[in-house]
């Protein structure tokens, strides 16, 4: 929000604007944190290590913005747990190339360079059915 009010403050100043002019920032809505369910993360990561080498199963990294509305559809039934789980769709060597350059990736949602390599698809339907098969098999 910081920056956000930042951002507002430059546009009145370099318009003329009095302080009193500036814009204001009304919160509407909230967002809730997703939080994923530690058991049932650790029971698909580890049938994902079938096929998946265990070091390319990323956890502990650091929050994003990339699916903030999931947790709307488990948020107060406390019946269910989640897992979101973000699967890759940059091609290895592309990814690769990125980090290279230090960025956290080649691309991202939303942008006008976003790139969806097709071989990537039937790797994240695998992972897809391995987690459900996992969930299933108590």
């Amino acid at each position: 929000m910081d920056g956000i009010k930042r951002i507002n403050e430059g546009i009145a100043v370099a318009n003329g604007l009095s302080k009193e002019q500036y814009p204001t920032i009304k919160m509407k809505g909230k967002v809730f944190p997703l939080e994923n369910n530690a058991a049932l993360t650790n029971k698909i990561n580890t049938a994902l290590g079938a096929i998946i080498t265990p070091a390319n199963i990323l956890t502990n990294t650091p929050a994003s913005m990339g699916a903030e509305d999931f947790q709307n559809l488990v948020k107060g039934n406390y019946k269910t747990t989640c897992n979101y789980i973000n699967v890759g769709i940059a091609n290895p060597a592309v990814y690769v190339k990125a980090k290279e350059e230090g960025k956290k990736a080649p691309f991202f949602l939303h942008a006008n360079n976003y790139q969806v390599d097709l071989g990537g698809i039937p790797l994240g339907t695998e992972i897809g059915a391995t987690a459900l098969m996992a969930i299933f098999n108590n």
